[in-house]
């Protein structure tokens, strides 16, 4: 590997506590790590972000791709070329349901987002997640379930900071969903001898999706929220249910 042409470096720590080095070179983006090294193409970039890259940093390095590659037509590439940070309002929102805590800040550094959850006093469990505002605009909440009026607070702060030759308007954004308008189905799938071996279960809940399976007494699941499964995060849509996403976009505002 050659980085003689690198244009930027970023020196980072991962969430695993081991430091990574980020550069900036004319046609890709090198990333070296204590496994070794490897890159990524500027549209890989644009499209999936680095996940063991911290938000601020990643921020970062949007900031500066866009300097060598500001004539891609990608739509986060769009958003970074158009979008005016000193226009973003900082928003800081906390806002509570039934047995949920959400704790909200937007700013030039990406969003973060804290959610407590009590269950009838039992237990409490801490959430806490962080992303880049192009994520948090096209894609919506990693999170399920934030209410509603925090999800279009933050849709109309990320808008407004983009100028009106961007290309890109509300239509763009994640979708506002109506949670209470949802359907809640569910689907299980049993296997082997009297169906006691395995299977897989989908669950569609109001306020987000439940997809896993099991096998032989061990199993696993994840937890989707409504927006990303529609928009179909990594492909989380496959082999689920079409009449779930049917279902979703009956509840769609706009």
């Amino acid at each position: 590997m050659v980085l003689n042409s690198s244009i930027k470096k970023w020196e980072c720590i991962q969430p695993n506590g081991k430091s990574l080095q980020v550069d900036l070179c004319k046609d890709l983006i090198w990333i070296t790590d204590n496994t070794g090294s490897f890159s990524k193409t500027f549209d890989e970039v644009w499209n999936n972000k680095l996940y063991s890259v911290p938000v601020n940093t990643m921020q970062e390095i949007y900031s500066e791709l866009i300097l060598v590659d500001s004539e891609n037509k990608n739509k986060n590439c769009r958003f970074w070329k158009h979008i005016n940070l000193n226009l973003l309002h900082p928003l800081e929102y906390t806002s509570e349901t039934e047995n949920r805590k959400y704790s909200l800040a937007l700013s030039k550094s990406g969003m973060q987002l804290s959610t407590i959850t009590d269950t009838k006093n039992k237990y409490q469990s801490t959430d806490e997640t962080t992303d880049t505002l192009n994520r948090v605009f096209f894609m919506g909440f990693q999170q399920w379930g934030v209410p509603l009026e925090m999800r279009r607070s933050v849709r109309e702060v990320l808008l407004n900071a983009l100028s009106h030759d961007s290309g890109i308007s509300i239509t763009d954004a994640f979708p506002l969903i109506d949670y209470d308008k949802i359907k809640e189905e569910s689907f299980t799938e049993k296997y082997g001898e009297l169906n006691t071996e395995g299977g897989s279960f989908q669950h569609l809940y109001k306020n987000k999706i439940d997809i896993g399976s099991w096998d032989r007494g061990s199993g696993s699941s994840t937890t989707v929220s409504l927006e990303r499964f529609l928009l179909n995060e990594w492909n989380v849509q496959s082999g689920v249910s079409p009449l779930f996403v049917k279902n979703i976009k009956e509840a769609i505002i706009v």
